[in-house]
């Protein structure tokens, strides 16, 4: 997360911009956390930036909210500050912690978590992949080849999804992660279900399934320890995206497992049915089907309890819903070019075009500049 955040509001030049950028500027110099204001005048809006710690920006935009700004008029652009020259310019700014710690606004963190919870040509793919590989590591009996689809599967985007929607009570974005994770479980448990009906064909040895790695998702004591495992991956997967902090999303997905249960309820149901029709006294059908069912069942306690988990993780953060655009919303004139007035043209065409200025750059006077010394230019 970027340590400062340039915030810049745009109202339109119109009979109430004074009274709507004086309310601005009263409140924003009232606010201590808030530096460098500046404002500026265009062809057709007032504009009005500052910057502002990371800590504080949830409550800045909430504040914006309540004045209507962004909802009923104007636009606010939220600009993360990655550096700062010199850079010990604002080192001595923020150094007071949230004790709920940073978060991501909801309007920094929508787009993203949208993006992950849409169904997409990558998405499907990556389950396929993750599938198969799910598939092989089962039959083998190989945890690294397991643990190799879980990196690899992309089922906790939609779920998240899921959950921001609950929190910011949009239903479209609810919707749209229940409609991928659908996908996503109908394509796993489709590509389990295929593994199951080929691989007595393929392997002579799978006369000796189900393994290990099988039967260990497919025992009643596995929901147990699947809870226990699902409880912490539902709170870490909420503070890793709040927080920015991709790289413990991808260990909160291992944890949770989400990917070898369903493959393995689809490859052991098939696998059940079609065995003793091609292996002779095969007597471990009834094993097969329980472990087809307890497999199933441990992923959807993974997935509700990850939902409730997340949810409740959020409110504690005080992750707020979005504010909607207000139904008599007054936005930006649009200015064509043909619009602007002499006056404004006259006043452009004063200055040089850029590769004008490029060229007497070029042709100054190398002993002007050597007089300044070269190592101030370095």
């Amino acid at each position: 997360m970027a340590p400062y955040y340039m915030i810049q509001i745009s109202i339109a030049k119109d009979e109430r911009r004074e009274e709507r950028s004086q309310a601005i500027m009263k409140a924003l110099y009232e606010n201590e956390k808030i530096v460098n204001i500046t404002q500026m005048d265009g062809i057709s809006s007032r504009i009005i930036n500052f910057r502002v710690t990371s800590n504080h920006l949830p409550s800045l935009l909430a504040a914006l909210d309540k004045m209507k700004i962004g909802v009923s008029y104007g636009i606010v652009d939220v600009i993360p500050i990655e550096a700062t020259k010199p850079d010990d310019e604002l080192k001595n700014q923020g150094k007071r912690k949230n004790m709920r710690g940073n978060s991501l606004p909801t309007e920094l963190l929508k787009s993203g978590i949208r993006a992950q919870a849409s169904p997409s040509f990558d998405y499907i793919a990556f389950l396929l992949i993750g599938s198969i590989i799910a598939g092989i590591g089962l039959a083998t009996n190989n945890s690294v080849t397991i643990v190799a689809s879980m990196l690899v599967s992309p089922l906790m985007g939609p779920l998240l999804g899921i959950v921001f929607g609950i929190v910011m009570k949009d239903m479209k974005l609810i919707c749209t992660g229940a409609l991928s994770e659908f996908i996503g479980i109908i394509i796993t448990w489709g590509t389990g279900l295929l593994i199951g009906v080929v691989l007595p064909f393929l392997d002579p040895d799978s006369i000796n399934l189900p393994q290990s790695e099988m039967t260990g998702r497919g025992e009643w004591r596995g929901l147990a320890y699947g809870l226990a495992i699902a409880i912490p991956s539902g709170i870490g997967v909420a503070l890793s995206v709040v927080g920015n902090v991709v790289n413990s999303l991808v260990g909160v997905a291992i944890s949770a497992a989400l990917l070898p249960p369903i493959v393995n309820s689809g490859m052991n149901l098939t696998f059940g049915l079609i065995a003793p029709l091609w292996f002779e006294n095969y007597e471990k059908r009834n094993i097969h089907l329980r472990i087809s069912g307890i497999s199933m069942l441990l992923f959807l306690l993974n997935v509700v309890v990850i939902l409730c988990l997340g949810v409740c993780t959020l409110i504690i953060k005080r992750q707020a819903p979005v504010k909607k655009r207000g139904a008599r919303y007054e936005g930006l004139p649009t200015i064509h070019r043909e619009d602007v007035s002499a006056r404004h043209l006259r006043r452009t065409s004063s200055y040089p075009p850029a590769n004008q200025l490029w060229s007497r750059i070029k042709e100054t006077n190398e002993n002007e500049i050597g007089s300044l010394g070269r190592d101030t230019l370095v």
